[in-house]
């Protein structure tokens, strides 16, 4: 509840600095193919794996127009993550749920960004790039999906300027997000800790209208 609450406030307060000057507000939908690096390690065991994913991103930022090719901002949104199988950790031993399901994953972001069009004209090629935190709504702490997560991610290709300073921006899009997580296992002589680290890929295509 706290989460959603954060995320009302930050939209509140985006959307009242829509009334200043050189500020525009954006919409930003993408579809992406993604996989998560995965390994794990204890004193007995290294484990390295893989798995694929899909999922779908939408973002309400915004911006200010510092000059007519650059633009800062802020945004917040919505992930959503499907996987049809999943890595569990259980003591010292990785298996996969091979059953035909499709595990959903929610998180909240909150994130900077940079974007520059080359050339001032109607159509002219960009490039943005965000970086930011990931609040995890899921309870899996055994998936990197389901943890909180720093991210960074980098999209370019063509915008387009229409009439009263409202623009269309399409193209491919990369995104990384990273988190670890300790898992506290009990040996028969002493304790000891498991680690594990993801890094978590995707790649997809990016629309985003601003206005």
């Amino acid at each position: 509840m706290k989460k959603i609450q954060l995320l009302l406030i930050c939209c509140g307060l985006l959307g009242a600095a829509k009334a200043q000057s050189k500020l525009e507000q954006m919409i930003t939908w993408s579809p992406a193919l993604g996989y998560y690096e995965y390994t794990y390690q204890d004193q007995d065991l290294y484990e390295e794996n893989q798995e694929v994913f899909m999922g779908v991103k939408l973002d309400y930022g915004i911006g200010y127009r510092i000059t007519n090719k650059i633009t800062l901002g802020a945004s917040v949104g919505i992930r959503h993550f499907m996987l049809p199988d999943y890595v569990e950790i259980y003591g010292n031993e990785i298996w996969t749920d091979q059953e035909d399901r499709l595990e959903s994953f929610f998180k909240l972001p909150v994130a900077a960004n940079f974007k520059v069009r080359f050339i001032d004209k109607k159509v002219s090629p960009y490039l943005g790039l965000s970086g930011g935190y990931m609040f995890a709504l899921s309870d899996d702490d055994k998936n990197p999906l389901a943890q909180n997560s720093v991210f960074g991610n980098a999209h370019a290709g063509v915008s387009i300027n229409f009439k009263n300073n409202k623009s269309l921006y399409a193209g491919p899009i990369v995104e990384m997000m990273s988190c670890k997580n300790t898992d506290r296992l009990v040996n028969t002589n002493n304790g000891w800790s498991a680690k594990s680290s993801y890094e978590v890929w995707q790649f997809g295509i990016q629309v985003s209208f601003a206005f």
